[in-house]
């Protein structure tokens, strides 16, 4: 009982506050000598109200804590598999902190808690021999969301942390159960809500328990926010019933103080029940065009009308307002209105002109009585086409100060007055009160509607980057296979030097395969965060055309397609445009074109179309192959998207070809598009970008007839430069420091290597000591203990002045500018292109100062 006491505590509260309230209000109303049987209903109907809304407040919170649960037993499994995925079994309690596995699977772990903000912290445990439950695998963790992993708390937990806490639910997962604990607990990282699973190695033993920690306070708060929000909605109705009768008895009292004769009396019970069967009606059903619907009958039946409607006061779109009827009744049963009404009966009536007789109450806000509607000069006449009346009674409807509908009746027999008027007020109050009610239902089901739609944007984003990243998996396995495989053959030897170099070429091209999927994910990630920029050079379109079907031919050729390309019209010579850009926007269709194209061939259309301000250059892809349906059509430009998961599977991508052509084409003043699409027939893509000032440039009137001469794709590299100069290299990757010394060795280089920026910095000003100054420092930006950043600026504020040429693999818009800024002369990235390297720091060495020497384009190597 005390249990159940502490859970309902917040409803228990709201129970003693509302009937608190209600008591003080019945000790108020009796005090005033104005008693009466409504607030006695009231009290009968407050304790059936606060009575079901337990139920309905209980089962709010219910709903939300087993969303809540459904949410983190959904993600546990997959990250246990993740992580199994990823070599947890690998994992000793001996395996040194800077294991790659382990390293792999602490990024694995941050990367999850950054796609699942809501999860506060994942995490492995195994037991040891002797039962002891130690932690594996807890990465460093940002509680406070803050972008830092700052103090004890959001460090790392070493390879073997001993976890003393007894937990019966982690017990349970080490028996192979999976479990949710929903019951807070506390240890010295917080207090949490957690779900444990049971981890299996690659033999089907159970490896260990995967952990996920919800935090409790958000736990407890969603659930009291569900809970709250119905205490809320139950508090309004409360408030509108205790209000309600509040009136009610307050007009009944005062009515009954009156000695105005036995009719009046009648008269006013009478209204008072309709207004406490209307009250209770809503509460009991929460029909509102029902309540409505009663209410007018009641009022016609009360004044002895033979028309009426109740409609509530609507904002138009375009400004001024309109009234649309809840309830409209006519008890004169003529043909006139009868079919009027009829008329109106699917969509309902609505009175959009408000300068009749029907408007006058909500264009001044004052009751209207005209008990000569067809002569009355000033009443501005009926709506057209409605039936005549012979009197009428305009009731604005406030709430507070706010005009929110209006009650009109008509055709009483002897007209209308001011007393009638405000005999109705009450069930002016009621309706004002249920049209308020109506607006908020409105309201709350928009915001429902909203929240629904959100969340399933969300989710479906969510399941658009898991399957991004299943396919970027497969993408990135499939060459590093190769590689790998070529790799060990390459160790184990070979019998010809023909098989060697088909083995090099082999890994070299998948390498290349490799980089160009990570310039992809650059080029989205630049494009989406608005940092990609684009030249405008001049440069030859029909030779860039001409390039790119050279280029694509081998693959047209491999399949055993034809590939075409048509002009129409004259083309200009040159046009102004990124031609980078452009090649990548055609190379990519062309490309897709080929990849998904099994028989027949593609065709490439290009066409100048003239425009007053600015002409433009437009290109068709034309292809035989597999087609799209509408649905794959939709989301075709969207990132990380292809037609479905089949076509990922048979044909491979990541998904980000056409949605980086279609944003490089908008940079460039055109689009990309998909004029149309068959399954099964083919596809026709285009793509248009501006030309640029065409003033004076030359015309091309039969541009297939000009002679286009294509360099092979891979020409042979120029001889390295000769290096005669003493380098320092600060790199802590082994591999790194050997394919660099070797590279620099074999130009001439003498190499001193160093693995972190603090050594860096003590051999720099040690050579500089000693008359002897390295020649060049290369230094690597990333590195533990202290990084290039921060050894260059340590460096450049020591006094030393010798050239530091910033060595990393970031990538990104503004690494470069952050290199420099630090103190760094040049920039150069990984994967390395080795003449590029060499040709830098002849830039900067003795030796190749002032010549201003360019750097040669070659392929990478790592």
């Amino acid at each position: 009982m005390l249990t159940w006491c502490a859970d309902n505590s917040d409803y228990l509260v709201f129970c003693a506050s509302a009937l608190t309230v209600l008591g003080v209000l019945h000790w108020w109303v009796y005090r005033t000598g104005r008693p009466g049987r409504i607030l006695a209903g009231t009290w009968v109907a407050a304790l059936g109200m606060l009575v079901a809304g337990w139920f309905m407040v209980d089962a709010a919170g219910r709903d939300e804590r087993a969303r809540l649960r459904h949410m983190v037993e959904g993600i546990l499994p997959t990250y246990a598999r993740e992580m199994a995925h990823h070599g947890h079994s690998r994992i000793t309690l001996d395996t040194p902190p800077d294991d790659p596995v382990y390293l792999g699977l602490i990024n694995a772990q941050i990367d999850w808690l950054k796609v699942n903000p809501t999860i506060a912290d994942v995490y492995t445990f195994r037991k040891l021999a002797d039962g002891t439950v130690v932690l594996i695998v807890d990465s460093e963790t940002d509680y406070d969301r803050n972008g830092i992993y700052e103090g004890e708390r959001e460090s790392r937990t070493a390879i073997g942390e001993v976890y003393a806490e007894e937990d019966e639910a982690l017990e349970r997962a080490f028996r192979g159960e999976p479990v949710f604990e929903d019951v807070p607990y506390t240890d010295r990282w917080g207090t949490w809500v957690s779900a444990f699973t049971p981890m299996y190695d690659e033999q089907g033993a159970l490896d260990g328990v995967a952990g996920v920690d919800f935090p409790a306070t958000e736990w407890v708060e969603a659930a009291a926010q569900r809970r709250a929000s119905k205490t809320g909605f139950l508090a309004a109705v409360l408030v509108l019933l205790y209000a309600s009768a509040t009136v009610v008895t307050i007009l009944r009292g005062q009515l009954a103080e009156r000695t105005a004769g036995e009719e009046r009396i009648r008269r006013t019970n009478a209204l008072l029940d309709a207004v406490s069967r209307a009250l209770l009606r809503f509460v009991a059903e929460a029909d509102a065009p029902s309540v409505m619907r009663r209410l007018l009958s009641d009022i016609l039946l009360l004044t002895r009308s033979e028309f009426g409607f109740i409609a509530e006061l609507f904002d138009a779109a375009k400004g001024g307002s309109h009234l649309k009827c809840t309830a409209i009744a006519d008890q004169a049963h003529d043909e006139a209105t009868h079919a009027y009404f009829q008329k109106y009966a699917a969509q309902g009536l609505e009175f959009h002109d408000l300068s009749n007789l029907f408007g006058a109450a909500v264009r001044t806000g004052q009751l209207v009585i005209c008990n000569d509607a067809a002569n009355d000069p000033g009443s501005g006449g009926l709506p057209p086409g409605h039936p005549p009346l012979r009197n009428f009674l305009g009731l604005p409807v406030h709430h507070g100060s706010t005009l929110v509908g209006l009650v009109g009746i008509g055709n009483r027999p002897g007209g209308y007055d001011a007393e009638m008027a405000e005999y109705l007020q009450p069930l002016l109050i009621t309706c004002a009160n249920i049209i308020m009610a109506q607006r908020h239902d409105r309201r709350r089901r928009l915001t429902e509607r909203e929240l629904m739609s959100a969340r399933a944007v969300a989710e479906a984003a969510n399941r658009a980057k898991s399957e991004f990243l299943a396919n970027m998996s497969h993408e990135i396995r499939t060459p590093m296979t190769a590689i790998l495989g070529f790799a060990e053959n390459l160790l184990e030897g070979y019998r010809t030097d023909a098989e060697r170099s088909l083995a090099l070429e082999t890994i070299r091209r998948n390498g290349e395969h490799l980089l160009g999927i990570l310039n992809d994910i650059l080029d989205i990630s630049k494009i989406e965060a608005g940092k990609l920029t684009v030249e405008h050079l001049p440069c030859s379109l029909c030779r860039l055309l001409a390039e790119v079907l050279s280029l694509m031919r081998v693959r047209a050729d491999a399949k055993r397609l034809a590939l075409s390309l048509e002009y129409i019209g004259p083309m200009p010579n040159v046009i102004t445009t990124d031609p980078t850009r452009l090649r990548q926007i055609l190379v990519n269709l062309v490309s897709n074109a080929v990849k998904f194209t099994e028989a027949g061939g593609v065709r490439l259309i290009a066409r100048l179309v003239p425009a007053d301000e600015a002409a433009t250059v437009q290109i068709d892809v034309l292809d035989s192959g597999v087609g799209l349906s509408p649905a794959q059509a939709a989301g075709l430009f969207e990132s990380f998207s292809q037609g479905d998961t089949s076509t990922t599977r048979q044909f491979g991508g990541t998904g980000l070809g056409l949605a980086i052509a279609k944003r490089l084409a908008q940079l460039l003043g055109g689009d990309v598009t998909l004029v149309g699409s068959t399954p099964g027939s083919g596809s026709h893509f285009r793509a248009t970008v501006a030309a640029g000032a065409l003033t004076g440039v030359r015309m091309i009137e039969d541009p297939s007839a000009e002679t286009v001469v294509v360099p092979d794709p891979r020409p042979l590299a120029p001889p390295l430069q000769n290096l005669d100069c003493r380098i320092l290299v600060a790199e802590d990757g082994i591999d790194n420091q050997r394919l660099v010394t070797h590279v620099l060795q074999k130009a001439g280089a003498r190499v001193t290597v160093v693995e972190n920026g603090r050594l860096a910095v003590e051999a720099a000003l040690a050579a500089r000591d000693t008359a002897e100054p390295f020649d060049v420092i290369l230094m690597d930006m990333q590195m533990p203990v202290l990084d290039g950043y921060g050894a260059t600026a340590a460096l450049r504020k020591s006094g030393y002045t010798g050239p530091i040429i910033a060595l990393t693999a970031h990538a990104m818009a503004g690494d470069r500018d952050r290199c420099l800024a630090a103190g760094c002369d040049d920039y150069t990235i990984k994967p390395i292109d080795r003449r590029n390297l060499i040709a830098t720091i002849r830039k900067h060495s003795p030796a190749g100062k002032g010549r201003g020497s360019e750097v040669p384009a070659a392929g990478g190597i790592g």
